[in-house]
C-alpha cells in the first residue's frame, strides 16, 4: 500500500505535532467521506471539532507515538472510538430520560377522590 507519511515544512515544529495534524487530516478525510453516505451532513466546521476531539482522545489513548500514528489500525480504532461514543450517549440520553421520570413521577402520584 502507498501511504502517505506525514512531513513537515517547518524545521521547528515537534515531530509529535506533524504527527498529529497528519491523522487529524486522515481522521476528517475519513469522516467526510463516510458522511457523505450518511443523510444528516455535518458542517465542516462541526466536522473539524469532532476530528480534533477524536484526535485527542486517539493520542490519549495510545500507549507509544508509534501506535498512535498507525495508519494500519487507524480505521478500527477510530470506528471504535465513534462506537463507544455512540454507546456512551446512548446511555447519557436513557438515563436522562430515566431522572425525567423519576421527578416527573411525584407529580403524578396524586391520588383523586371522589366523593359519591
Amino acid at each position: 500500500m502507498d501511504e502517505e507519511q506525514p512531513k513537515s515544512n517547518n524545521p521547528g515544529t515537534d515531530d509529535s505535532e506533524i504527527v498529529r495534524r497528519f491523522v487529524q487530516k486522515k481522521i476528517f478525510e475519513y469522516v467526510m467521506v463516510r458522511g457523505q453516505r450518511q443523510p444528516i451532513q455535518l458542517p465542516e466546521k462541526t466536522v473539524l471539532d469532532l476530528t480534533k476531539l477524536v484526535d485527542k482522545a486517539l493520542f490519549n489513548s495510545a500507549s507509544t507515538l508509534d501506535k498512535y500514528m498507525d495508519m494500519d489500525t487507524l480505521e478500527k480504532r477510530l470506528m471504535n472510538f465513534l462506537r463507544h461514543l455512540r454507546v456512551g450517549m446512548k446511555n447519557q440520553r436513557l438515563l436522562h430520560q430515566q431522572q425525567q421520570m423519576n421527578s416527573s413521577g411525584n407529580i403524578s402520584m396524586i391520588i383523586t377522590t371522589f366523593d359519591f
